[in-house]
């Protein structure tokens, strides 16, 4: 398989320094993208687009398409984080994970926040590989993904220092005030990854696996990765309602940034 970092700080996650040899890498052609409904910010490509089957087959993405999209890929990723699948309380179990061939739409996915088939089993399995770019203005909030992705991540097919790119590093973060609800309440960035080629990062989808990327401050090129997930068909992570005390807390919070926002609209004249 490749070669890989392993860390559990944030949370697990692992680190590819290679995704294809340089030979192969040298071959590689971005797709021209556009704006298209129902996607994500910026410029994307999904299966299922006009030239989806063009791009994934032509030279080096055939090679990592083939590679992440197959059982044995699947298998090895859930191997890896096999033990913090028991620990986070995934309901997926590697040894009962089986892939199969299935195709999240563009309306399933811009619609369908949790489950897509609640009388699937959980341990059926499909990947997303999902070409994306952005320019300037781009930055992604910190969050985690639907509770239905077992893993994300993140594929680097473009490089700060050749795109003159200032920010828009992928992040992983913690919660200082950590509820177990899906929501990062009060962030603080761990661990970046600057925007290299040939590189990529996946992470486990579980409860603290606070991500998003920082805003692009200038850019003269593009910044082009992949997203690529293994998902289930239902929810695999649950959400916990944090402790009554937690939650007034938060909300006391969300008035006081209220506040402190109307505040500086006011002082600025907006």
């Amino acid at each position: 398989m490749l070669e890989y970092f392993y860390s559990s700080d944030p949370s697990p996650h692992i680190y590819f320094p290679q995704l294809l040899p340089p030979e192969i890498y040298k071959k590689v052609k971005f797709p021209t993208l556009e704006a298209r409904p129902n996607g994500r910010i910026g410029l994307d490509l999904f299966e299922g687009d006009q030239g989806y089957n063009e791009a994934v087959a032509s030279d080096g993405f055939k090679e990592i398409y083939n590679l992440f999209s197959s059982a044995q890929f699947v298998k090895w990723i859930l191997s890896i984080f096999e033990q913090d699948l028991i620990r986070y309380g995934c309901r997926i179990r590697n040894q009962e994970a089986e892939l199969i061939s299935y195709l999240e739409t563009r309306e399933r996915f811009s619609t369908v926040k949790t489950s897509l088939d609640e009388n699937s089993s959980d341990n059926l399995l499909f990947t997303r590989f999902d070409f994306q770019a952005a320019n300037d203005n781009y930055e992604r909030p910190v969050h985690v993904d639907f509770p239905r992705r077992v893993t994300g991540g993140v594929l680097f097919f473009s490089d700060a220092e050749q795109e003159k790119i200032e920010g828009g590093q992928f992040t992983l973060y913690r919660d200082l005030l950590f509820g177990d609800d899906r929501k990062c309440h009060l962030p603080i960035p761990v661990k970046s990854f600057p925007i290299k080629e040939n590189t990529g990062i996946l992470f486990l989808n579980c409860n603290t696996s606070f991500h998003g990327a920082t805003k692009i401050k200038s850019i003269q090129g593009t910044r082009r990765w992949i997203y690529y997930s293994i998902s289930s068909r239902n929810v695999v992570w649950e959400a916990h309602e944090p402790n009554p005390l937690l939650n007034l807390f938060y909300k006391g919070l969300s008035v006081k940034q209220q506040l402190k926002g109307r505040i500086n609209a006011l002082g600025t004249g907006k």
